[in-house]
C-alpha cells in the first residue's frame, strides 16, 4: 500500500495537539503501509512564498499544491 502525508510545522499551524497527532499517524504508517510519501507543511509554506511568490494562502491553492506534487511523485 503506497500512502501520501503531510507532517505539521510550528510555523504553518498553532494547533497544540498537531505533532502528537502526527507522530501517532506515522507511527500507523510504519506498521502498515509498504510505501510512504511524506512531504513537510512548512516545505509547502516556503513553495508558495519564495517559488511561486503568492502573497496569501489559501485552503485551495494549499490543496492544489498538495495534489500536484502528490501526483507527479507517483
Amino acid at each position: 500500500m503506497l500512502t501520501f502525508s503531510v507532517l505539521p510545522s510550528p510555523k504553518v499551524s498553532d494547533i497544540i495537539v498537531e505533532p502528537y497527532s502526527a507522530t501517532l499517524s506515522v507511527h500507523q504508517l510504519v506498521e502498515n503501509a509498504d510505501e510512504c510519501m511524506i512531504l513537510g507543511n512548512e516545505v509547502l509554506y516556503y513553495i508558495f512564498f519564495r517559488t511561486l511568490k503568492l502573497i496569501t494562502l489559501s485552503c485551495k491553492s494549499f490543496q492544489l499544491l498538495d495534489c500536484a506534487f502528490f501526483a507527479s511523485s507517483v
